[in-house]
């Protein structure tokens, strides 16, 4: 007791060092019992400058540090006190966290916490709280060096970055200044996680280009068809960002990942620029070794073609984006995104820019895909709805394609619903008849293989089209020359029944005839039936001779063949 009340005595160095001379007190109790008034740096010269320092005394040393924040808020005299002390581990956790909160009050002007708390919570505590608090406030971001730069702390930072590195504003200022103290894997992550993955090409860059320096890599090539390392691509895909060993690349790996993710980053800045797509760095990833998403994403990149567009799509395809990919089918697909917008002269300018190079299809078989997908999508079978005159035009665009048989159906096609349509337009109205008749379309009209059932359809959907007995008349020659490729001359003059095809015409005018009803229609249809004897009378004999072929067991078709032959 009286060496406690003598230490408290002690208002100088001067006083200490007297008491010092007189008695052999143990250094960890002169910390405790000597005033903070005391200079720190004196005191310690004192008390160590010949002897060790023990693990009693360190701990002694710390609470007197504490205390002194804790006292009179002197983080700076704390930290002169601590510095001047001989080298020990929890004297060098406490300097650490003293000059950490000495950062903070320079930077923010507040200490969220006193020392004796940040001595508590642990470095990997202080690491996050930290770096909570940095990245609330930019203005914190000087702290981070502190950090930085103590021993033991390294493995906190990256846990920290791992979990948050992905949307935070600072991580590409923190990327910039302390790239060193960043592991492979954090890095990486900052690219390739997903769930928030990287959006921004630079930010990419910044973080792979602080992979190559960590290993050493100053020059890195750029070679677009370096891809990136099978174990580095299954980890990613994996999202196995857990286990820091699994990360530790060789230079080889590095150099390898840093030129594949660069090519990507390059990859995603084109996307991005040209076909205005928001995209990430997984994503761009995932296209270099999965073909149904190159498929894909070439199907979005085409969704408005232009006359630029060929260049930056072979440049992806350089960039392995779309790698698995030809280049003639990508021809072929921009060649039909094209004639599908309407691009026609964008569309020419492709076809004699690549005179010299292959298409995957040929030229003529896109064009009439393209001229396919645009009737079977119109919404009016009329010849000058935009669709069906956009189909017309991607078979007049295509030189190649303007006598093949596929464009010829598709013009034949074309007609026959425009004719059809013509039965909505009012009698004496067609010339300004611009109706949206949707009642029957072209995609109907491809989908029925069978002409007559096509033409009771027609008689069904327009009940009244028998009246138009010439319409009616030419639309039945139209369905066969597109169905069965049988040119058949109707009686368009004189209505009358010369060919097996106007009889069955004429036969199913007569049931809608009947169906509305209209007797005197339906009387005028059987006269000209009645008046067909001759070329009724071998379809009769046909259908004699094929029922009694059902009657009798043989097969039909053998027989019915022979009869219609006959």
């Amino acid at each position: 007791m009286d060496h406690e009340l003598q230490l408290a005595a002690c208002a100088d160095i001067a006083a200490l060092s007297a008491l010092l001379a007189r008695t052999s007190l143990d250094p960890a109790q002169v910390v405790a019992g000597v005033p903070e008034c005391v200079d720190g740096a004196e005191l310690a010269r004192a008390l160590f400058a010949h002897a060790p320092l023990g693990e009693a005394a360190a701990a002694a040393c710390v609470r007197r540090a504490e205390a002194v924040d804790a006292h009179t808020g002197r983080l700076d005299w704390a930290i002169r006190w601590l510095q001047a002390l001989p080298a020990h581990p929890q004297v060098a956790r406490a300097l650490r966290n003293a000059r950490i909160l000495d950062r903070l009050v320079g930077a923010a002007g507040m200490q969220p916490w006193t020392l004796a708390a940040a001595n508590a919570m642990g470095g990997a505590r202080v690491v996050a709280r930290v770096l909570e608090l940095a990245a609330a406030d930019l203005e914190l971001a000087p702290v981070l060096e502190e950090l930085r730069g103590s021993d033991g702390l390294r493995a906190a930072w990256n846990a920290w970055w791992l979990h948050n590195m992905v949307g935070c504003d600072l991580a590409p200022a923190a990327i910039e200044l302390h790239a060193a103290w960043f592991d492979d894997r954090v890095l990486l992550a900052t690219v390739y996680a997903v769930g928030a993955p990287c959006v921004d090409a630079a930010r990419a860059e910044a973080a792979l280009l602080a992979v190559a320096g960590n290993h050493g890599l100053h020059s890195v090539d750029r070679a677009a068809h370096i891809r990136m390392p099978e174990r580095l691509r299954a980890l990613i895909s994996a999202a196995d960002w857990a286990q820091p060993d699994q990360w530790l690349l060789s230079a080889d790996e590095a150099s390898q990942a840093v030129a594949a993710g660069l090519a990507q980053a390059q990859a995603l800045r084109t996307l991005s620029q040209h076909a205005q797509l928001d995209l990430d760095m997984p994503a761009v990833a995932q296209c270099q070794d999965c073909v149904p998403a190159q498929q894909r994403l070439l199907a979005r990149c085409l969704q408005s073609p232009g006359p630029e567009t060929l260049a930056w799509l072979l440049e992806l395809r350089e960039l392995q984006v779309f790698g698995a990919t030809a280049a003639d089918r990508i021809r072929s697909e921009l060649l039909r995104a094209l004639l599908l917008a309407g691009q026609l002269d964008a569309a020419r300018a492709l076809l004699a820019a690549s005179a010299d190079s292959a298409f995957a299809d040929p030229v003529a078989d896109t064009a009439c895909a393209a001229a396919r997908e645009l009737l079977d999508n119109a919404d009016s079978a009329s010849r000058d709805s935009a669709p069906v005159r956009a189909a017309l035009q991607c078979l007049d665009a295509v030189p190649a394609a303007a006598q093949s048989a596929a464009a010829q159906h598709e013009r034949l096609l074309a007609d026959a619903a425009h004719l059809v349509w013509t039965l909505g337009a009012p009698p004496g109205a067609l010339r300004i008849f611009r109706a949206a008749d949707t009642r029957l379309l072209p995609i109907e009209i491809r989908q029925i293989d069978d002409p007559f059932e096509l033409l009771r359809l027609v008689l069904e959907r327009y009940p009244e089209a028998f009246r138009r007995q010439r319409v009616v008349r030419e639309i039945a020659a139209a369905l066969l020359q597109l169905k069965l490729g049988v040119s058949v001359e109707m009686s368009l003059r004189d209505l009358a029944v010369r060919s097996p095809e106007e009889l069955f015409a004429v036969a199913l005018m007569l049931e809608a005839a009947v169906r509305l009803p209209d007797a005197e229609a339906a009387r005028g249809f059987v006269l000209q039936l009645s008046a067909a004897r001759a070329v009724a009378a071998p379809l009769m004999a046909a259908a004699e001779l094929q029922r009694a072929a059902r009657m009798l067991g043989h097969g039909p078709r053998d027989v019915g063949e022979r009869a219609l032959d006959t």
